[in-house]
């Protein structure tokens, strides 16, 4: 079964991360139609020159970046 039949019924707001250069799932033929079927609110970030997993040092901004917008940035207690 393929994971593209779950994105219709997926209420959350969705991050997709992908690399541009993914061998793996690639944006046209397999993103592309996942990201068409995700409802709103959505982020698609495509990481440029990164296969199926980009590197930490370029994921984890867009990641943070994303979860400080949608839930809220984290103070940390002293």
């Amino acid at each position: 079964m393929s994971n593209i039949n779950f994105a219709p019924y997926s209420g959350a707001p969705t991050l997709l991360l992908n690399g541009r250069s993914d061998e793996e799932h690639p944006w046209y033929t397999r993103a592309l139609p996942l990201w068409n079927l995700l409802s709103e609110p959505k982020r698609l970030v495509l990481i440029d020159g990164a296969g199926h997993v980009p590197p930490l040092e370029a994921r984890v901004p867009p990641i943070n970046e994303w979860l400080d917008e949608t839930l809220g940035t984290v103070r940390m207690r002293r």
